[in-house]
């Protein structure tokens, strides 16, 4: 083994430790995300978003003492600046920027930082969104379980709605671009539904990106039962009075 290979810490053991502290479904995500880039650049990309979650979550000094004590080295601190560095070269890639540049933080646009909090977003604020005119609640099974990351054979449905009508639909969900094999996905998780839940009423998708891609709104211009939103997020700052 290198040196260099010596000083990267090994990536299950941060799985585990981050879903001992809470973390399981931000791990997951991590574990599981879809990287369309670079295939050798995979593991330290995962390693990038693992340490920017641990960082955020105030765990990061703990994970190094028990899983990584030469991340407090100078080798460490100077791995830890190369997966950084890859994870925001992987964004500024899905923004459609070159890979080399990196905007500072002021240029960046706000992004959700996982699905699960966009997720989530869209679960909490379902009433406002409408589809055709028609508004939206959450799904809610005989069993009591609600539409939200709700299992099927298939995979997980980010979030599974009804519409005023009736009719159910299910939600794709993408944090930046929204790429055309999204169609596929969820057209999957429309014909389960279609089957097992709908019950005779129409099934509709709904794919949400930050930015949808060319290809992407091709592809659903020949789909007319999947709708393509794109989500932008507003960041306001104002001082408050004490008088």
């Amino acid at each position: 083994m290198s040196e260099e290979q010596k000083v990267r810490f090994s990536i299950k053991p941060a799985y585990a430790f981050g879903a001992a502290h809470g973390l399981e479904k931000e791990v997951g995500e991590i574990r599981d995300m879809e990287i369309e880039w670079d295939s050798s650049y995979t593991t330290s990309l995962r390693k990038g978003y693992l340490v920017h979650l641990f960082e955020k979550s105030g765990i990061f000094d703990e994970f190094k003492t028990e899983h990584w004590p030469l991340g407090s080295t100078p080798a460490g601190a100077k791995e830890r600046e190369r997966v950084l560095r890859i994870k925001e070269r992987y964004e500024a890639f899905l923004l459609g920027r070159p890979s080399g540049d990196v905007p500072e933080p002021e240029e960046e646009e706000l992004l959700f930082p996982l699905e699960s909090h966009l997720r989530d977003f869209i679960a909490a604020n379902i009433g406002n969104i409408k589809l055709h005119g028609l508004t939206l609640r959450l799904f809610v099974d005989s069993s009591g379980r609600k539409g939200v990351e709700y299992p099927t054979e298939v995979g997980p449905i980010d979030v599974l709605a009804v519409d005023s009508k009736g009719d159910l639909v299910v939600f794709e969900l993408k944090l930046s671009r929204g790429p055309d094999r999204a169609v596929g996905q969820v057209l999957r998780y429309m014909g389960w539904v279609g089957k097992h839940l709908a019950s005779g009423k129409k099934v509709s998708g709904i794919i949400v990106a930050n930015d949808i891609d060319e290809k992407l709104k091709y592809a659903v211009s020949v789909t007319p039962n999947i709708t393509v939103f794109e989500y932008k997020l507003r960041f306001d700052l104002n001082q408050i009075s004490l008088n």
